[in-house]
């Protein structure tokens, strides 16, 4: 780690380094091994990778992957390409479990910290599921009454708190909720499982049903045409998915099942929705090619601007609905009002990571995994991606 402290004596500074001012030090003018404490960058950055962070007197450490930079308000760490963080830390795009033999994240936490999945070690044809944190790393989910044969975890809560998918037990198996109290708990129905913002709600088919904490398990009414549950709203009061018949739905308590596919596409399926309901991404077919939509209550269904991309499917929307996450035939993407479709491999290929990492990240978008879910706020997404050793699991970094 390099130290950067702040200088407060511009006589010494200015005597010692007489060619730049007595706002900055160059980076190893004093010290070319930046190991004294007086450790500078040349020059203020204006970078959007940079870390910044204010702490007067007392310093601020960067990591190996980034440079410091001082003045006489605050310090800061400016980050190499590929890096991110407060102390340059964080890689943009980081393997989660590279010791597994496959592994892939299917969720990551509203906060963007944790993320839950599935993974196979060893020789195991079948995945049991993990919770993965930058500190933790991935650990096996367990129950305390037996061991897990396998299963996977498909949803996690807005802190990662309270994990939530389906799990084969000796004695018994279906849809699970996790806390760290009480680990793997049995709670009916058998998979498609997906939690609340604060992880007190759950639903699941088999039968369709929702869990509450207050409650425990009731049948949702009014679900015998369902064919499949995708997501949940933050607030726990819509569930998406496919019906049978008429395609695409969005389900509340007041209004019961709502179609809100584009008009006359009943082979369709909603695949998210944002925290409060009033957003809801989903595909239909078209010429027998997958088409993105977004609806909401003022605009209905309309189709979602993803250039020349095919096959577009949408598998997650940020927690406000302004930003959505997809794959196709050419790869992840994600899409905002602002700044249209990006490819989510240029994204990263722009930040500095690695051009035969993103060529992996491609191959599984096109074959059916990628990136597969993303935080609140839209910084951080998750997904399964193949590298030398297979399918494993991904976080990548894409903004700050």
């Amino acid at each position: 780690m390099r130290k950067c402290l702040r200088l407060h004596h511009r006589a010494f500074v200015a005597s010692a380094v007489s060619a730049v001012s007595a706002f900055h030090v160059s980076a190893c003018a004093v010290e070319p091994a930046c190991d004294d404490g007086l450790a500078c960058a040349p020059e203020p950055s204006t970078r959007a990778d940079e870390g910044e962070v204010t702490a007067p007197g007392s310093g601020v450490s960067c990591s190996s992957h980034g440079r410091c930079e001082v003045g006489d308000a605050k310090q800061r760490c400016v980050c190499d390409p590929g890096f991110t963080g407060a102390n340059c830390e964080l890689p943009r795009f980081e393997w989660l479990v590279p010791n597994f033999f496959t592994s892939c994240g299917n969720a990551i936490s509203g906060d963007g910290k944790v993320v839950v999945g599935r993974l196979a070690e060893g020789n195991r044809s079948s995945g049991r599921p993990y919770r993965w944190t930058k500190s933790t790393g991935a650990v096996l989910l367990t129950s305390p009454a037996e061991p897990v044969d396998f299963g996977e975890a498909t949803d996690v809560n807005s802190d990662g708190s309270v994990v939530v998918g389906s799990a084969y037990l000796a004695s018994k198996s279906g849809v699970f909720r996790w806390t760290q109290r009480s680990g793997i708990a049995i709670i009916g129905g058998s998979d498609q499982a997906r939690v609340t913002a604060n992880g007190t709600t759950v639903v699941g088919r088999w039968p369709f049903f929702r869990w509450t904490a207050a409650s425990g398990f009731q049948d949702l009414p009014g679900f015998r045409d369902v064919l499949r549950v995708h997501g949940l709203s933050g607030d726990g009061t819509t569930i998406v998915g496919a019906t049978n018949t008429s395609g695409a739905f969005r389900w509340t308590g007041t209004n019961g099942l709502q179609v809100v596919a584009p008009a006359g596409q009943t082979d369709s399926t909603a695949t998210a929705v944002s925290a409060d309901g009033g957003v809801v991404v989903g595909f239909y077919y078209k010429d027998a090619q997958q088409v993105a939509f977004k609806w909401n209550r003022n605009t209905g269904a309309q189709d979602i601007a993803v250039g020349g991309l095919t096959r577009s499917v949408p598998h997650s929307v940020t927690g406000d609905g302004t930003i959505v996450l997809g794959g196709s035939a050419e790869g992840g993407w994600i899409w905002s009002q602002t700044q249209g479709v990006r490819r989510i491999s240029t994204i990263l290929r722009g930040l500095g990571v690695d051009r035969s990492t993103l060529s992996g990240l491609d191959e599984a978008t096109r074959s059916g995994s990628g990136a597969l879910d993303i935080s609140d706020d839209g910084k951080v997404i998750t997904g399964c991606a193949f590298n030398g050793a297979g399918l494993q699991s991904f976080v990548a970094r894409i903004a700050d």
